[in-house]
């Protein structure tokens, strides 16, 4: 990548050279480059193996989380700006990591799907977190407005999917670039008899994706202490 850069600059100097505007673009392809390098070298370090126990002990209270997922994915789809509505967020308990990972997957998943399906540039989009502690389960509801006029198009491949889900087709789809979403959350939810997957459109027209997760034993023990 730093290589692509160093070309791009080198091609951009033959072409816009002595113009006003070339020292200024030159600066800003600069500061990208850095950044770049500075999120690879973040990056690299989610892959070293950590000996500090107490970091896979690390807590989130469920707010923190759900806020920490919705900026990463605020981040990763730049050009789409939904208006998003945190609703019932307890404040009073903590998630592990892996909760944490999990939650924020469902979250890109579900405003990806919102930019694709939803026919707005910006839909208001509802997020709803109800841990049940009792059921060892974690629940997470979206719900997203969306124009009337794509809903027939959207509820037939929603169809699809659904079925592919239902018949246990989830590994070869898993793998597939683009639609691919619905299927990874559900390969994980499915794990478990107190897990579930359902989405579609509600009566009013909007459309809801509402994932139960199962917590792991050690993140219950754990915030049953707090």
């Amino acid at each position: 990548l730093s290589s692509v850069f160093d070309e791009l600059r080198a091609e951009l100097r033959t072409f816009v050279e002595g113009r006003a505007e070339y020292l200024e673009l030159d600066r800003l392809i600069g500061e990208s480059s850095l950044q770049v390098q500075l999120a690879l070298d973040d990056a690299s370090s989610w892959f070293c193996k950590t000996t500090d126990k107490e970091a896979f002990r690390r807590t989130f209270k469920v707010e923190q989380a759900v806020n920490i997922s919705i900026e990463a994915a605020r981040k990763c789809l730049r050009d789409f700006n939904p208006v998003i509505n945190i609703g019932q967020v307890p404040t009073d308990m903590v998630v592990m990591p892996s909760t944490l990972v999990f939650l924020h997957d469902v979250l890109f998943i579900s405003l990806d799907n919102a930019r694709i399906h939803s026919g707005l540039k910006n839909p208001n989009i509802t997020i709803n977190v109800n841990p049940d502690l009792i059921n060892e389960r974690f629940v997470i509801n979206v719900l997203c407005s969306a124009k009337q006029s794509v809903r027939t198009e959207a509820e037939r491949k929603l169809a699809v999917i659904r079925d592919n889900i239902e018949n246990g087709e989830l590994d070869s789809k898993t793998k597939i670039e683009g639609g691919s979403g619905l299927y990874k959350i559900a390969a994980v939810v499915k794990q478990t008899s107190k897990g579930h997957l359902l989405f579609g459109f509600t009566a009013n027209g909007d459309f809801e994706i509402d994932v139960a997760y199962t917590f792991l034993g050690e993140s219950i023990q754990l915030e049953e202490t707090v």
